[in-house]
């Protein structure tokens, strides 16, 4: 979207906005006029104007408006049909931008897009920029998952795996995880997803362990939702169940998040805490009545709820590149640390990855 504010225009003088850019001669484009920025947020548009693309630059009048400051706010609707479209994640996968006097251009935020407009009548302009994300953006690549293991006498869990991504208008596919966006406006978005859980690899039955059931990977399905109602902290939570009947658990987890961009990087710390089932204790950390020997008896945890902090980055290499990385560690609570099988109080995990984007 495009924004400016403006300060000497009389109720007579009209204002026009001559957009350039390298966009699609196709579709509208879409102005809009408000008079604060909470009008903006609440799309209560004072002035409001709607016009065919037919060249590759457009000029937009505006009807004239009593003097004072405005926010305008122009937009490429390419595929008409009466909003900005967004992928799963929320990115904008249409053209927008924002009117910089003297600007080199760049993302700017309505709350910084107040300025002082020239008296003279010349035309305002700007240069509708690329959409931060494509409609459909597929990635390929290959990543290494890095684990202390929780077992007495386990060893770090090291394992390569393929990257594959795809961040569809409401699919979306990011290595172990995915999902379909279910809402998603401003305040919330909420998806169906599913994570491939690697709670099993640690699990070496030759050492400690010997003698015991063999504890697998599964698939944890559920719901996960996001909300950015905190200015620029967001809560994230998520409650998933197995579904290939491993142990029949259930997860839930609530986290408070917030991230930092630079031209090439972002970087995103959150923390928060997973509350785990009986089930799913027991399965992973509990020691059955046939498995017991004298070093290992008979162990059933219940349930339990573990604090973590999390750190996720992401840096844009030459090209198509990018590096991903996360890093967390997770405090194991009392009962999960009691079992005779566990010798660790914090479990850590981590990846790095290399993705290309085609």
């Amino acid at each position: 979207m495009f924004m400016v504010s403006l300060n000497a225009y009389s109720e007579s003088e009209p204002a026009t906005i001559l957009v350039r850019g390298d966009f699609p001669i196709l579709g509208s484009l879409e102005v809009k006029m408000f008079q604060s920025l909470e009008d903006f947020f609440r799309r209560q548009a004072v002035r409001e104007v709607r016009v065919a693309v037919t060249g590759a630059v457009m000029a937009v009048h505006l009807p004239a408006f009593p003097e004072g400051d405005y926010l305008i706010s122009v937009s490429h609707d390419a595929n008409n049909d009466g909003r900005m479209n967004a992928n799963a994640f929320g990115v904008p996968t249409e053209r927008s931008a924002f009117y910089q006097p003297n600007a080199a251009g760049g993302p700017v935020r309505a709350r910084d897009a107040f300025f002082p407009i020239p008296t003279d009548g010349a035309p305002l302009e700007v240069a509708l920029t690329p959409p931060p994300a494509d409609p459909r953006a597929w990635g390929a690549g290959a990543m290494v998952l890095l684990s202390s293991n929780p077992y007495r006498g386990g060893d770090v869990v090291v394992r390569g795996l393929p990257l594959l991504t795809y961040v569809g208008e409401n699919l979306f596919i990011v290595g172990p995880r995915g999902g379909y966006n279910l809402v998603r406006n401003r305040w919330i978005n909420a998806n169906l997803a599913a994570e491939f859980k690697f709670a099993g690899e640690a699990f070496e039955e030759e050492k400690f362990l010997a003698g015991m059931a063999k504890r697998r990977d599964t698939v944890m399905a559920g719901v996960d939702a996001g909300l950015r109602a905190l200015g620029p902290w967001r809560v994230e939570s998520s409650a998933l169940t197995d579904v290939l009947g491993r142990h029949d658990g259930q997860e839930v987890t609530l986290s408070l998040g917030r991230n930092y961009r630079g031209k090439t990087w972002s970087l995103t710390p959150a923390a928060g805490a997973v509350w785990r089932s009986s089930n799913y204790n027991n399965y992973y950390f509990g020691v059955r009545g046939n498995e017991a020997t004298p070093d290992r008896p008979a162990y059933q945890p219940g349930a339990s709820v573990e604090p973590f902090i999390r750190l996720f980055s992401r840096l844009e290499l030459s090209g198509a590149w990018s590096l991903l990385g996360s890093v967390r560690l997770e405090v194991l609570s009392d009962d999960v640390r009691d079992s005779p099988i566990i010798d660790k109080d914090v479990l850590t995990t981590a990846f790095i990855g290399i993705n290309y984007a085609f």
